[in-house]
């Protein structure tokens, strides 16, 4: 849940109710209280509510707009209110929820039939954790407009916070009959599925929402789970291979894959997906780790050929920093090949610069892992 801002400050609205009481006077055809800062040059009061009006550009600006606008310009009462609706929105964008919620509810008792104000009031209860009250506005909403889906939506999110995920289903119901191509909503609705054991619908609804949209990645990972929890690891492993199949050029798709097939003791196949992972890297070190996963894989083979290159591969990539992985990886080829002087040799290596670079990644504990080494060997009969 989203940190909750610090609340108005005491006395704010009274502050501004204060200068609009106050006396006005004409400047460039335009009504602001005596006494107000004037224009500045090049400022015009359009200008201003340009820049109110956009809060999603910048915040900030918006803040001080709409500011000027509601203490200094004299408009009807619903331009007072969209001037109050901006800069609550201008607050919701900084994560200021407090300050969003006055400004908001101002708007509202400007102009009851505001019907983007509840809306947005809503999203900001939601964001405070206060779901009834969310839930009230959203219902505002929907009178206004029945066939708004998306603060069905909304209102089925806030029910399935408070744990009713019936009322939740059938609010996302209602909005996907409104908007039936949005996948988030079936995809909302598959949680609440699952949260209420509903596995095959969920299960509908999750692939419903790949077929949407077939890079929704939590949909991906809502199916992996519940066929896990089944124990069902072969249509599990499918749901992931299409995940990477609809990412092709993620490094992390190719991972998460290799990783569960790693689980599955399906070493060829992980070691097929740790390589592409590798050469889709975004940069050396996420290629080094893949490498070192690679390299997993190659033990899991009892491939000392494959992960003696994997390994010097690695180590080219970081020849000035130790990587103890690595090293420890190519340790591992002259044990797997009985090769026990080469690899004593390697292991004392790691022993010296675990020493010699204390606080590198993962130094203690490949340094203890080949001392430890080191002492089986010594105590192998003829070595």
């Amino acid at each position: 849940m989203l940190p909750h801002s610090q609340g108005v400050a005491a006395g704010t609205g009274g502050r501004w109710r204060m200068l609009w009481r106050l006396g006005v006077a004409v400047l460039a055809g335009m009504m602001m209280t005596p006494g107000a800062p004037p224009l500045v040059a090049g400022e015009t009061w359009d200008k201003l509510r340009n820049v109110c009006q956009q809060p999603q550009r910048d915040p900030a600006a918006a803040v001080r707009a709409c500011t000027r606008l509601i203490t200094q310009h004299r408009a009807p009462r619903k331009t007072r209110a969209s001037y109050h609706f901006e800069r609550g929105r201008a607050w919701a964008a900084q994560k200021r929820y407090g300050k969003a919620v006055a400004d908001l509810g101002r708007a509202i008792e400007l102009d009851p039939d505001n019907a983007a104000a509840h809306y947005v009031r809503g999203v900001v209860w939601d964001e405070l954790g206060e779901y009834d009250k969310a839930i009230a506005d959203y219902t505002r909403v929907i009178k206004f407009n029945p066939e708004f889906a998306v603060a069905y939506h909304n209102r089925g999110v806030a029910w399935a916070s408070k744990g009713d995920y019936d009322k939740a289903i059938a609010d996302y119901t209602r909005a996907i009959e409104r908007a039936p191509e949005r996948a988030p909503t079936y995809y909302n609705r598959g949680r609440a599925w699952s949260d209420k054991g509903e596995h095959d619908k969920a299960i509908a609804d999750f692939e419903r929402t790949i077929a949407l949209d077939p890079t929704f990645a939590p949909a991906y990972g809502k199916l992996v789970d519940i066929r896990t929890a089944r124990n069902e690891p072969e249509k599990a492993m499918a749901v992931l291979e299409r995940f990477a199949a609809a990412h092709p050029s993620s490094a992390l798709a190719r991972r998460t894959l290799a990783v569960f097939q790693m689980r599955l003791k399906k070493y060829q196949l992980a070691a097929r997906n740790f390589r592409r992972a590798a050469d889709l890297a975004r940069d050396a070190r996420e290629k080094r780790d893949r490498l070192i996963d690679l390299g997993h894989a190659y033990l899991g083979l009892d491939d000392a050929g494959n992960l003696e290159d994997s390994a010097r591969e690695a180590l080219k990539i970081t020849p000035l920093n130790p990587d103890f992985h690595a090293l420890h990886h190519r340790a591992l080829v002259f044990l797997m090949k009985k090769d026990y002087p080469r690899a004593r040799t390697r292991l004392r290596e790691i022993v010296r610069l675990s020493r010699a670079h204390p606080a590198a990644f993962e130094a203690a504990r490949y340094g203890k892992r080949a001392a430890d080494n080191l002492r089986r060997l010594s105590k192998m009969k003829g070595e």
